[in-house]
């Protein structure tokens, strides 16, 4: 996997922030989210099924590197440690983010908008550092016999499962498509 620089990606977090928040789940995501195909896709099953997006990067990144299967319990448990911060401090910017950009489009008002993306992404980042500080704390995980592609597929279908998102043969194609893709990264 390639290793990005959270300067080279974020330039405007200060330095102290990236040296915080830096860690093997921030440069996965980094890595795999760089790819367009990964990019849409997830985007697209924020809007449709309301996923978030770090969660199921984690599932992926649980899988690939530490081979890690995930269950109905580990979600629940991974939802009540984010659903505060993510409903109080990551949607209510993105929804500005959003308003934003469909509004006359001037300078000062692009110039908010560029803002209030960065401050998105460094919640994203703290959500991202929330995550992986789970997982290294001694949260029990259980680690698989499968392979890793198989184990991300698993967890990716148990994340929309625990979300209750109807089982659609789409849906299974595009969980195929995309751990195809993250596997090759």
């Amino acid at each position: 996997m390639t290793r990005f620089s959270l300067t080279e990606q974020h330039g405007n977090l200060n330095k102290d922030l990236i040296a915080q928040l830096d860690n093997p789940f921030w440069q996965y995501s980094l890595c795999v989210y760089a790819n367009p195909l990964i990019q849409k896709q997830c985007l697209t099953w924020q809007e449709q099924y309301n996923i978030n997006v770090n969660v199921l990067l984690f599932c992926c990144w649980l899988a690939s590197s530490e081979n890690i299967a995930l269950t109905a319990n580990d979600f629940n448990q991974i939802s009540k440690s984010l659903d505060s911060w993510h409903t109080a401090v990551v949607l209510p910017l993105r929804q500005v983010r959003q308003y934003l950009k469909q509004q006359v489009d001037n300078d000062r008002i692009k110039s908010l908008r560029q803002q209030i993306l960065k401050n998105e992404l460094a919640a994203e980042a703290f959500e991202q550092a929330h995550l992986y500080q789970f997982f290294i704390k001694g949260y029990e995980f259980s680690r698989s016999q499968q392979t890793a592609a198989q184990q991300l597929q698993e967890n990716m279908i148990a994340y929309f499962s625990s979300l209750m998102v109807e089982s659609k043969r789409t849906l299974f194609k595009d969980v195929e498509d995309f751990t195809a893709v993250c596997s090759i990264l």
